[in-house]
């Protein structure tokens, strides 16, 4: 018994069919269509095909069919599969600098955005303290940032804390404070 040939796969151990069965095409009836059309076209009168080649000339460039930009058919694709809101949360770390200015982005940045709450890390305990005083502001810009996704909460996290609770050399008591942020 034989085995039925395969098609090579570019990508070893992914399944590949052929482009005939990938488009439910006959393979024994696509040469009687091709030749189906041409002997099709051959049998109009040359003033039918030059009727048919004008109307295509006059056509051309009306709307429908002019080419789309790159950007257009990608804000259709990300519209109809529901990536706005994706799209919109990932430009939020990306375009933190224009957002919050560049004072404030050199000096935090976007963590995480969950659940509908936004996670900022501020470098610095003064920056986090200042940041707490113009958070209504931030709240405001970064909504109307992102419009179409709801924001339930922001949230400052400070830095990150160094511990001494552990380890050979460990301070008793309460160890240092503030003094390092």
């Amino acid at each position: 018994m034989t085995s039925p040939k395969i098609a090579h796969s570019p990508h070893p151990g992914a399944p590949h069919r052929p482009p005939a069965e990938l488009l439910n095409i006959s393979p024994t009836k696509l040469p009687a269509q091709v030749s189906g059309r041409y002997v099709h076209g051959l049998q109009m009168s040359r003033s039918e095909r030059s009727k048919r080649a004008q109307k295509a000339y006059e056509n051309f460039g009306s709307p429908g069919r002019d080419p789309r930009s790159a950007g257009s058919v990608l804000g259709s694709l990300a519209v109809s599969q529901d990536w706005v809101s994706h799209l919109k949360t990932a430009g939020l770390s990306t375009h933190w600098v224009d957002i919050v200015g560049s004072a404030m982005a050199d000096n935090s940045r976007v963590e995480s955005f969950r659940n509908g709450e936004i996670v900022i890390r501020v470098f610095t305990t003064a920056w986090l303290v200042s940041m707490q005083y113009m958070l209504p502001q931030l709240e405001k810009v970064i909504r109307d940032y992102l419009t179409p996704v709801p924001v339930m909460k922001i949230s400052l996290r400070g830095p990150n804390q160094y511990t001494f609770k552990h380890g050979r050399r460990t301070v008793p008591g309460r160890g240092p404070r503030d003094t390092w942020g």
